[in-house]
């Protein structure tokens, strides 16, 4: 290599050289960024702490949502019917609510709503079909109000005190709209015609003048309107490997609801996708656990998409570890980190996802 360098310097002048060799860079530099656009990064996401007990009062038993507000993580335990108040290092943990038929108690809390326009928060108990505001400083639950649709598997949108939702006891609605002020139900939206159908519920955001509807079922695609519901891009990920393995699980995904009141629903079949989603700002999450028949291979992969240009770009993908089955998470960007609910072994995990 050092002769044909010695030979490349006798033969040429130095400035032809110089000018071939920053050709050259260049060129290398181009290719290189060229084949970066577009390209998913693998970040392996460190464990750093997980815990099975809050304060070592009560066991983990089964996160439905976890949210930030107040600087604090804020979770639901659904089968224990309380509400869970943590730092950010999961150090320090306060605990309320009661189980129980009672007025201002739980059943089943099921997900929690943030109107950061009333600095209020909100759950929603999908067995009692009603939502409570709760005060996360004083550990008290305020004054409830029926919600008669049911909602599963889904984040909901709050845009100008306007709740934006699937249901599944409505599944001929594609969003419906209900007005927190004055407890009111104002119908609903359609959406574009070549939307696919989610029966066991839809993701739906709103951030920055669009609303985001994330499909996951039978597949996994991304709706983007306007704020007047118009489109603007449509993505279909169920191509992606990850999720048509998912797909190749003959095991279905299924809801079977009955009551005495007029909506019943009946059971619904196929395969859910993804287990959760966050939208923060430009940047889309999706939560997707995946494995083979003979459970020998598995994958937890937090997706990341950016809204760039019109279109969302995938930008990163974050390793959860195999040995588990992540339910549902919360973004800690300020510090690179995440914590998420695993329903396999009962532990609420925080990662570290720099990288």
């Amino acid at each position: 290599m050092l002769y044909f360098v010695a030979i490349v310097l006798y033969e040429f002048p130095y400035s032809l050289l110089m000018k071939i060799l920053l050709s050259a860079c260049l060129s290398i530099l181009c290719a290189f960024s060229s084949f970066s656009q577009g390209v998913e990064k693998d970040v392996i996401a460190k464990r750093i702490k997980s815990i099975d007990t809050y304060n070592s009062e009560e066991f983990v038993v089964s996160v439905s949502d976890i949210t930030l507000f107040k600087d604090h993580i804020v979770m639901l335990d659904e089968k224990l019917g309380k509400v869970i108040v943590a730092n950010k290092e999961l150090t320090d943990m306060k605990i309320f609510g009661v189980k129980g038929g009672g007025p201002e108690e739980f059943l089943s809390p099921y997900l929690l709503i943030n109107d950061k326009e009333e600095n209020t928060l909100y759950v929603y108990d999908n067995q009692k079909f009603k939502i409570w505001p709760i005060d996360i400083d004083e550990r008290a639950v305020g004054k409830g109000f029926p919600f008669k649709s049911m909602l599963f598997n889904q984040t909901v949108a709050l845009e100008d005190g306007m709740l934006y939702f699937t249901s599944v006891s409505s599944p001929a609605v594609d969003v419906l709209k209900y007005r927190l002020k004055d407890r009111k139900q104002l119908g609903g939206i359609d959406l574009h015609k070549g939307s696919v159908k989610s029966f066991l519920g839809r993701f739906i955001f709103s951030s920055n003048g669009r609303f985001v509807v994330v499909s996951p079922y039978d597949g996994l695609v991304i709706d983007t309107y306007d704020e007047n519901w118009e489109l603007l891009n449509t993505e279909d990920l169920t191509s992606l490997p990850i999720i048509a393995k998912r797909l190749n699980i003959k095991q279905p995904s299924g809801l079977s609801i009955s009551g005495g009141g007029k909506e019943k629903i009946k059971v619904t079949s196929g395969k859910s996708t993804m287990s959760s989603a966050r939208l923060y700002g430009n940047d889309l999450y999706l939560l997707v656990y995946s494995r083979d028949k003979d459970l020998k291979s598995r994958a937890n992969v937090l997706l990341k998409y950016t809204y760039e240009n019109g279109q969302w770009q995938p930008s990163r993908r974050i390793l959860l570890p195999q040995e588990g089955s992540y339910k549902t998470f919360a973004m800690l960007l300020e510090t690179d980190q995440l914590v998420a609910f695993d329903r396999e072994n009962g532990t609420i995990d925080l990662f570290e996802i720099k990288g």
